[in-house]
């Protein structure tokens, strides 16, 4: 096989196959409580999700004291290689146990949806219509020079072995002049783009590019499917028509939603603003659903944790996500214990937000003088 092929086999592997299976490990923690039994709901959508926010989790989670420590970046990637794939194997364990109670991925996520031949027949229109929005994805991507900024710092990345050595406005070695230190040094989306480069053997800016707006796009419109969960399968799909035509045709202004995720999604502030909010109001609805459940209380410890992993990835992806993750978390857990009149929910929400805390007052205390010292 050519090198081409191989690389892309690695794509497919990396970026679709691994984060499948460790979501499906990582959704298993929110499996429900019922008499005595847990209820198994292996999705999709919903465990491709779960995969990537723990991928982004643990590149921001490694790579920030791995900067701190100058630690080779290949060091880190192998442990947010080793981490994931371990998660992913027991994803193995999960689905083919699902998959003996009949309660797994091919039953619950594939054929019930498929019930009707209406919903394959919408399911088509579908799929038509996200091939063309990618292929307009690709085609009218635009980048700026601060978009630029981060496929210069994902190259430089690769190519040096470390984080933050080279200015990638300058291009010369990295010094005091440097203003976006302290936004590089906490939220490290340059370094995701990278780790994606050396797991994959693709180019940094092809990944950028062409790889990664693909697995935006899917995860988008998988959070949608989501969101839209109490719904019949048919008029949701009738929705996501709705939606992909309104992303397709509504790039009217240079910071409508549509314009973010149709020529600047592989960008991390535009991930933040169409994927990352979505999933902190998804997981919040799965947590206020399971307060009066008397079966979910180890699966509302689930959503926690699967919160914990959004609220990592929104830091990773900008460093306004450190701010806007931390307003919505603890906005919705005061709701939380006002609507619920219980002040133990607040609880895991301030412990979710501790890592913002901590990242805010590395961005103050932390200079860049310290850090070339």
């Amino acid at each position: 096989m050519t090198p081409g092929i191989v690389n892309f086999m690695r794509c497919i592997l990396f970026a679709f196959i691994l984060p499948f299976l460790a979501g499906v490990a990582v959704t298993s923690l929110t499996d429900r409580e019922e008499n005595g039994a847990k209820k198994k709901e292996i999705s999709l959508a919903f465990s491709f999700i779960a995969g990537y926010l723990l991928l982004w989790s643990l590149v921001e989670l490694v790579s920030v004291p791995g900067t701190i420590l100058k630690a080779p970046f290949r060091v880190m990637v192998y442990i947010i290689l080793g981490c994931e794939t371990t998660v992913g194997l027991y994803g193995i364990i999960v689905l083919i146990k699902g998959l003996k109670d009949k309660k797994g991925v091919t039953g619950n996520a594939l054929l019930s949806v498929f019930d009707k031949k209406s919903n394959i027949v919408l399911f088509m229109i579908f799929v038509i219509l996200f091939c063309i929005f990618v292929y307009l994805n690709i085609t009218t991507l635009f980048y700026d020079a601060d978009d630029s900024r981060f496929l210069v710092s994902a190259g430089d990345i690769v190519r040096n072995n470390h984080i933050l050595s080279t200015d990638p406005v300058t291009g010369l070695g990295l010094d005091t002049g440097y203003r976006d230190f302290k936004k590089d040094l906490i939220s490290q989306w340059a370094a995701f783009i990278a780790c994606s480069s050396v797991v994959t053997g693709i180019d940094t800016t092809v990944f950028a590019h062409i790889f990664y707006p693909v697995i935006a796009m899917i995860l988008i419109f998988s959070v949608y499917w989501l969101l839209f969960s109490e719904v019949t399968y048919e008029n949701r799909f009738i929705v996501m028509i709705v939606l992909i035509a309104m992303f397709v045709f509504g790039n009217y202004s240079t910071h409508s939603q549509e314009t973010v995720s149709i020529i600047r999604v592989w960008q991390g502030k535009a991930t933040l603003a169409v994927f990352g909010v979505l999933c902190v109001i998804y997981v919040f609805m799965k947590i206020y659903a399971l307060t009066d459940d008397k079966g979910g209380n180890k699966a509302f410890i689930g959503y926690c944790i699967l919160l914990f992993l959004v609220n990592m990835s929104l830091s990773l992806m900008s460093s306004m996500g450190i701010v806007i993750s931390a307003i919505m978390i603890m906005a919705y857990g005061i709701y939380l214990v006002i609507v619920k009149k219980k002040l133990r929910y607040i609880i895991p929400m301030i412990i979710i937000c501790i890592p913002n805390a901590l990242l805010y007052m590395l961005s103050e205390l932390y200079s860049i003088e310290r850090f070339l010292g």
